[in-house]
């Protein structure tokens, strides 16, 4: 290949992690409210939809990480044609 510029576009899968700061209100038992260790377990086990609904644009805190999943495809241009690399 001759030495140059090309232009490669790669399709990508990637995941980021955002910290949200929430505030949960929950309705427990007394019992299990005189206790913070069942407290902290019963929040571990919410419905992952609790916890995504109490997640929204207001409670982001920070993102602390972008990860690359999988390179689904590369296409390259080369000489105005579009050569799939993959």
């Amino acid at each position: 290949m001759e030495a140059g510029t090309v232009t490669v576009t790669a399709y990508v899968k990637a995941t980021r992690t955002v910290v949200h700061d929430v505030a949960l209100t929950l309705e427990l038992s007394a019992a299990l409210a005189s206790d913070p260790n069942l407290v902290r377990r019963h929040i571990e086990d919410l419905n992952p939809g609790a916890l995504s609904a109490a997640c929204t644009d207001e409670t982001v805190d920070r993102v602390t990480d972008v990860a690359l999943l999988h390179v689904s495809s590369i296409d390259v241009v080369t000489d105005g044609v579009n050569r799939d690399a993959d």
